[in-house]
């Protein structure tokens, strides 16, 4: 009996976990989840990542992918988010339109399957290193391309913590560089990128392609409300 008892403990604790599934754009996405993940081990939120090892593809192909994966988890989901990188999307021009019609519930199917309501695209623009550059400088600077955010932000980062060669986008670097990032402990450091991402916005169409965002923001301030 007590076996049994301290088996229906653990499903019933694991019942109490929220689900974020989260479709990520690149290996640099996996890490860093990955990262959060291990903060989040006793809260009540559990991340679920998708795809484990980063993966090419149109946003239309990940749309899809997360669409069928979330079937499953229909009764324990608390909500799908696909993180897209604006500069990739760039090199799909028609897809501009479509994510903002999906956004803003104009488009309802994807090749022939009916959206789940529980997906939301966000968008980083150009890339997930300008949330990075946030956690270091309130800035609103237009970035073209992620290479011009990577400059800005090794900048910082020498200047902030004295490193010679920046920030570098390799795992072990970039695995030291957010152990250092978030030393003083993550949800504490984020208070403010979060609040710098929030005034900045979104982008609502395509008048706004010319402006940087940090939509990510909007996970972490999922997650913040579920720890609670």
């Amino acid at each position: 009996m007590r076996k049994k008892g301290r088996a229906n403990r653990r499903n019933k604790k694991r019942q109490e976990k929220k689900l974020l599934v989260i479709y990520v754009d690149g290996e640099t996405e996996v890490w860093y989840f990955n990262l959060v993940k291990k903060q989040l081990v006793n809260e009540k939120v559990f991340l679920k990542l998708m795809p484990e090892i980063a993966k090419s593809g149109t946003p239309e192909e990940k749309l899809v992918e997360l669409n069928k994966f979330i079937k499953k988890y229909q009764r324990e989901l608390e909500q799908a988010y696909l993180l897209l990188d604006f500069d990739t999307i760039r090199k799909e021009s028609d897809w501009y339109q479509k994510i903002f019609d999906i956004r803003k519930k104009k488009r309802k199917r994807i090749k022939g399957e009916i959206l789940n309501e529980k997906i939301r695209i966000i968008v980083n623009n150009p890339c997930l290193e300008y949330w990075f550059l946030l956690h270091f400088s309130n800035t609103k600077r237009f970035f073209e391309n992620c290479d011009s955010v990577i400059q800005a932000l090794s900048k910082e980062v020498k200047n902030n913590w004295e490193i010679e060669n920046g920030y570098k986008k390799h795992e072990k670097e970039f695995k030291n560089f957010c152990n250092r990032l978030y030393r003083e402990g993550l949800f504490k450091v984020l208070k403010e990128p979060i609040k710098r991402a929030e005034n900045i916005g979104f982008l609502n169409g395509l008048e706004d392609i010319d402006k940087s965002v940090a939509e990510i923001f909007v996970i972490f301030k999922h997650i913040n409300k579920l720890r609670r």
